[in-house]
């Protein structure tokens, strides 16, 4: 308390600091843990919605491009034709016609997690943030170029995605 009114008795449990203590350093180290948490909060939040941004940019334009060539669909693809039978398999019996709807909620959560972890670290270091976005963008593009049926557009949207998400 910067001021204080001294009424009778009050002052016997207060002691003025002295010249030589750091009576701030705690605060100070307090208060630097409070921010870092904060820091983080909004270095996953501002990662997460680099992701999403990204994402829903990359999928507008595919749209218009072709819808096959959409990041998520592309990878989707591989990841269902990379699978073993067995697990495919599984996958049906348990979810039945949703099988497809897991494995795109799997791919949102996955790609969320590594978002917010990314903007996390980027938040201190921004050239992170750039390079895993720019990975990002390229893997789409990759995945999208390399299925049986691409055409060489298909890499637009993961590229236009990543772009839009960088700025």
């Amino acid at each position: 308390m910067l001021f204080r009114s001294f009424a009778a008795g009050d002052d016997e449990d207060y002691t003025a600091p002295r010249d030589d203590d750091d009576y701030r350093r705690p605060r100070r180290a307090a208060a630097r843990g409070q921010r870092r948490g904060w820091e983080l909060l909004a270095g996953g939040l501002s990662g997460l919605l680099a992701a999403a941004v990204a994402i829903g940019v990359a999928n507008l334009v595919a749209a218009f491009v072709r819808p096959q060539a959409s990041p998520i669909i592309a990878v989707g693809g591989a990841f269902i034709d990379r699978t073993p039978p067995a697990l495919k398999n599984f996958a049906v019996e348990k979810f039945g016609e949703n099988d497809k709807t897991m494995l795109l909620l799997g791919m949102y959560v996955t790609i969320a997690l590594l978002a917010v972890v990314i903007g996390m670290i980027a938040w201190r270091r921004v050239t992170v943030g750039v390079a895993g976005i720019c990975l990002f963008g390229l893997f789409g593009a990759f995945v999208a170029i390399t299925r049986p049926d691409s055409h060489v557009t298909d890499v637009i949207p993961s590229v236009i995605g990543g772009i839009v998400a960088i700025a």
